[in-house]
């Protein structure tokens, strides 16, 4: 028997493990405050990320703008500020068809007086030009996107209150832009090129979700207004047709919802989070064709993880939610997260107990697997106690949701399954022994050993 029972907790040990990919979580910065933004791969498979610190520019109490290139493994190679007369962050990076890299940094000096400045790196981060848009009035930029002529489209807030898409050439030069809106309310934040077609999203607050699509020249081919009193703090459109939007309500849970932009009408909506499991959402993307949302949770002992959600497409249901603690930190954010190529690259800020914030860099699988550190500290959120126990058993979970089982004994047969959102299952009926409960929950699986008395 005993020799039967290393069998078959080896054989869990190894199922599990084996496909925790070799992926990395790794922190940077200095002995202050610093964060990243956005991120790109470099032609090698390295990263280059932007963002924001305070660390290495010559005042601790002001961010500068803050670049990092590393190798494939997030060995960081080279790094670089930038100042622009006040305090700046950095808004998005985007890697450009020549292997250059487009920077945007917003700079605030406090004045009410704020503007965009758009830069432009070579491949070692070398600088080769810069472009003020309206240096005169206060101006935001939000995204951008290269076409194939090698113009730069951008989407932008213009003297607090025109939105438009402005087109640059590759020396920096404005060559026209379209406004999209004016007022004060009206933000387009997501801006994508695919089959010859622009596509802008936006909100207005408390009142419509929106959405343009222009042809390369910016002539306007499609208009959608989703009247509603729902604020959208992010949203962007696929090519299923689906603008998927998110909010964060009360600082504590998310409200979701996805309009088709055919019939105008919603396809689902979603709330996640609450009271007892406060959740954040910082920024959403795309994986394959379904919503991929990045933030912050917390659901078990007070710490908060930076996490990530694979939001179905159809039906708005969490397909798998992963959780992270960089460097093995007191509290973290996602700020942003992209699927670039066969792998999730995630970016963000946390803190640990000795540094007050530094910036992370996480790079997983297609399935959110960050590798073994990720693995097994989520591993060590579940527990399952008393044990040895007689009639229930009792089990922690990091979400608290529905959670599957299977119970083996030690010939490998299921004796027991089910579901259940109690945090318990009654044994009673089980002879006494050594037995493997398999918890399964949100794609994620556990295996533990309790014996029944």
């Amino acid at each position: 028997m005993k020799s039967t029972l290393i069998t078959v907790i080896t054989f869990f040990i190894l199922s599990s493990l084996s496909a925790q990919p070799s992926y990395f979580i790794k922190t940077y910065g200095g002995a202050n405050e610093d964060y990243f933004t956005d991120v790109e791969m470099t032609p090698d498979g390295g990263y280059i990320m932007v963002g924001a610190s305070k660390s290495y520019g010559p005042d601790p109490n002001s961010f500068d703008g803050y670049i990092v290139i590393t190798d494939s493994l997030g060995n960081k190679l080279k790094g670089l500020g930038y100042n622009g007369g006040g305090e700046e962050e950095a808004m998005f990076i985007r890697r450009a068809p020549d292997s250059t890299y487009y920077v945007c940094f917003f700079s605030d000096n406090g004045i009410n007086n704020y503007k965009s400045h758009l830069l432009h790196l070579n491949d070692t981060l070398g600088w080769m030009w810069e472009s003020y848009v309206f240096s005169s009035v206060n101006n935001k930029f939000f995204d951008g996107c290269f076409l194939p002529n090698g113009e730069f489209v951008i989407t932008a807030k213009i003297n607090d209150s025109i939105s438009s898409a402005i087109w640059f050439d590759n020396n920096g030069d404005t060559l026209f832009s379209r406004t999209l809106a004016n007022d004060d309310s009206t933000f387009f934040t997501k801006i994508d090129y695919h089959s010859n077609t622009i596509t802008v999203t936006g909100y207005k607050t408390g009142a419509d979700i929106i959405m343009y699509q222009m042809d390369e020249s910016g002539l306007m081919k499609d208009t959608i207004f989703y009247p509603s009193t729902y604020y959208s703090l992010k949203s962007i459109y696929n090519q299923n047709g689906l603008i998927y939007c998110i909010e964060n309500k009360f600082a504590s849970a998310i409200n979701g919802l996805s309009v088709n932009s055919t019939t105008n009408t919603i396809e689902w909506f979603l709330n996640l989070g609450g009271p007892d499991t406060a959740l954040v959402a910082y920024n959403i993307g795309l994986i394959d064709e379904d919503l991929l949302i990045s933030g912050r949770a917390n659901y078990w002992n007070d710490t908060l993880y930076t996490n990530l959600l694979k939001i179905n497409s159809i039906g708005g249901n969490t397909i798998w939610e992963r959780f992270y603690s960089p460097n093995f930190s007191l509290s973290s954010s996602m700020l942003s997260a992209k699927v670039i190529g066969n792998r999730i690259v995630g970016m963000g800020k946390c803190s640990t107990i000795s540094n007050e914030n530094d910036a992370f860099l996480i790079v997983a699988d297609l399935n959110g697997w960050a590798g073994m550190e990720d693995y097994i500290h989520l591993q060590s959120a579940v527990k399952i106690y008393p044990n040895p126990a007689n009639e229930i058993l009792h089990f922690t979970m990091p979400y608290k949701r529905f959670v599957d089982f299977n119970v083996y004994d030690t010939f490998g047969r299921v004796v027991q399954s089910g579901r259940t959102e109690d945090m318990y299952i009654d044994i009673t009926a089980l002879h006494t022994g050594i037995y493997i409960i398999r918890l399964i929950q949100d794609g994620n699986i556990w295996n533990l050993t309790f014996i029944k008395e």
